[in-house]
């Protein structure tokens, strides 16, 4: 199955503790999140894929249940992460608690 997916995320939604929670959420998971943090607002939830290997971004684009959302790949930003999610204000935080 290979080593855990390793992600980050960040909160745009303007709501607490959002990113945590999502990080928690992802933990429980199997996922490696590396990085929990505020990113300025945005309207729109992102998922963010760091290579031409969209795997990551792909299973975390899934656990998020954000299979609508388009991945964005940014091979030029250096990251240790395989993806990272931004969550917008459109992200709805039901999807946490299940």
């Amino acid at each position: 199955d290979g080593p855990a997916p390793r992600v980050e995320v960040f909160n745009a939604s303007g709501r607490k503790d959002l990113a945590a929670a999502a990080g928690k959420f992802l933990r429980a998971r199997g996922f490696d999140v590396i990085t929990e943090g505020s990113a300025p607002r945005e309207a729109r939830t992102r998922v963010l894929g760091f290579s031409a290997d969209t795997n990551d971004a792909l299973k975390l684009r899934a656990a998020l249940g954000l299979e609508e959302l388009e991945i964005r790949v940014k091979t030029s930003q250096k990251s240790v992460a395989g993806a990272a999610v931004v969550l917008g204000e459109d992200f709805d935080p039901a999807v946490l608690a299940r």
